[in-house]
């Protein structure tokens, strides 16, 4: 298997985020992870970010029915 460079797999840390990876794409993630540092502080980043975006978004749809209710 081809080592891949930190911006090969910080594409992948995003991509995750979105869409299921392939068997072969978990694969090189979870290896270039366990071997590399940066990255691994990158990816936390990188979850940190969306999960921060998903509890904005829960927050801002909550926000838009509660001044619907109240006729704001």
């Amino acid at each position: 298997m081809k080592m891949f460079m930190c911006r090969d797999v910080t594409r992948l840390m995003s991509k995750r985020l979105d869409a299921p990876l392939s068997v072969q794409e978990v694969l090189i993630l979870k290896l270039h992870l366990s071997m590399c540092h940066a990255c691994r502080r990158c990816n936390d980043q990188f979850q940190l970010m969306h999960d921060a975006g998903k509890m904005l978004e829960h927050t801002d749809v909550a926000s838009s029915l509660e001044q619907n209710d109240t006729g704001s």
